[in-house]
């Protein structure tokens, strides 16, 4: 189909535009690049608001002494966040048990020392509970809490004892016959440390023999003393050392004393009792520092009760044994009592095969236990004799058989001397006829 051309548009008249090739426009044409403000056209633009990255790597990296030197490796030193303290690791490994009941009871006290202006014998021998019986930890953690919002100034006392324990002093019945562990602390580490002790002390991880915790705040070194019913010998204070350390993360070491010899005797009873002891500012054997490993709990295995009619252990049969030689062939021994239904429903079909659901009564055993009869060596024929056996080198239950002479030894030895006066008889009698 042939296309129709119009060129009424078409004016031949208009001037044609002679276009001079210039070659490629210049960086500094401003006439071609109107819009990028470097060319000598126009004036240059601001440079936009904001930090550049060399500023922000200034801000970032840290501070260098010389300049870097990039045939090395380049170290960033980012300082590294704090390490929790030790004593919020332990507050974290019994924040599960707060609530649960101890194995024993607790009273805290807190006294501010020797009272001043009172004479030492007429001082009154006396602490202050704080809050009321601890049953958990966490009433220990309020009573403590209470106790750290008191005066604990020097020679002001803090102690946890166990209830049965009717005062907190050397003159108790039930402390007057032990003595005590002392460990000089640090006076930063003190508070942080006898918590912690306390919470062993309450979850029984010290010595079974520890009837309490005191904390004493003295003038240089705080001490810490672990009170004991019992007095201490030479191998259990090594012991006990192993184990205090273990438990603190100290390297401490701590001194057992008696409660009779920390005095002299007429001591004043107030001083005994408000733990007037003296106490060393070297600090060597004392408790500087902790690290942050804490020695795990060890739980008791308890033993899950079998439920209604689950397998436990094999039923045992005892078979009556037969009284002598009269019962030949005794009845079989009846099986032991079940002690419950479940023990009697038991079955061992249910052990052999897997399809049997419901367990069946157990049917009592046919076998007969039969006592062999032994045979009278002197009645019998000769066939089955015993005799007979002895001769084939066995006995009457096919075993070997020890071999006994034919004639007894009593006849044989007699036979030999009557054969010795036979012969001697007859060489008399010889000689006599001969002559």
């Amino acid at each position: 189909m042939p296309i129709e051309a119009n060129y009424d548009d078409y004016d031949e008249d208009s001037p044609v535009k002679e276009v001079t090739s210039k070659g490629p426009p210049k960086l500094g044409d401003a006439e071609a690049f109107p819009d990028a403000g470097w060319g000598t056209g126009a004036a240059p633009k601001a440079a936009p608001a904001g930090k550049s990255f060399a500023s922000l790597a200034s801000e970032v990296l840290p501070a260098q002494k010389d300049t870097l030197d990039y045939s090395q490796p380049i170290k960033i030193k980012v300082q590294r966040p704090k390490l929790p303290s030790r004593i919020s690791k332990v507050r974290g490994e019994y924040k599960r048990d707060l609530t649960k009941s101890l194995s024993s009871k607790f009273n805290v006290y807190h006294d501010e020392g020797l009272p001043a202006g009172v004479s030492d014998k007429k001082a009154p021998c006396q602490s202050d509970q704080i809050g009321k019986t601890v049953h958990s930890l966490k009433d220990f953690t309020s009573s403590w809490e209470e106790a750290q919002k008191r005066s604990l100034e020097n020679s002001c006392n803090v102690r946890v004892f166990k209830a049965e324990i009717a005062s907190p002093g050397p003159s108790d019945p039930a402390c007057e016959k032990g003595g005590k562990f002392l460990l000089r602390v640090k006076k930063e580490l003190s508070r942080d440390m006898f918590e912690e002790l306390c919470m062993y002390f309450c979850d029984g991880r010290l010595d079974h023999t520890t009837i309490g915790v005191c904390l004493c705040i003295r003038p240089d070194l705080d001490v810490i003393q672990i009170w004991t019913k019992n007095v201490a010998s030479a191998a259990s204070i090594e012991v006990f050392n192993t184990l205090l350390n273990s438990l603190l993360g100290t390297e401490a070491t701590a001194t057992f004393a008696k409660h009779g010899d920390t005095f002299k005797k007429g001591a004043a009873e107030a001083r005994r009792y408000y733990l007037e002891d003296k106490v060393s500012p070297n600090v060597a054997g004392s408790a500087q520092s902790v690290n942050n490993v804490l020695k795990p709990r060890e739980f008791t295995k308890e033993k899950k009760a079998a439920k209604k009619g689950e397998f436990s252990q094999v039923p045992v049969k005892d078979r009556k044994k037969p009284e002598g030689k009269e019962s030949a062939a005794p009845a079989a021994a009846a099986a032991v009592a079940p002690q419950d239904k479940a023990e009697s429903a038991f079955s061992f079909d249910v052990l052999d095969s897997g399809n049997t659901d419901t367990p069946t009564k157990e049917e009592p055993d046919d076998f007969t236990f039969l006592e062999k009869k032994k045979k009278d060596k002197r009645q019998g024929s000769r066939k089955g004799s015993t005799k007979g056996k002895k001769s084939r080198g066995e006995d009457e239950f096919g075993g070997l058989a020890t071999s006994s002479p034919i004639i007894p030894q009593k006849v044989f030895v007699g036979a030999g001397l009557f054969g010795i006066l036979i012969a001697a008889f007859l060489a008399i009698f010889m000689s006599g006829a001969l002559n």
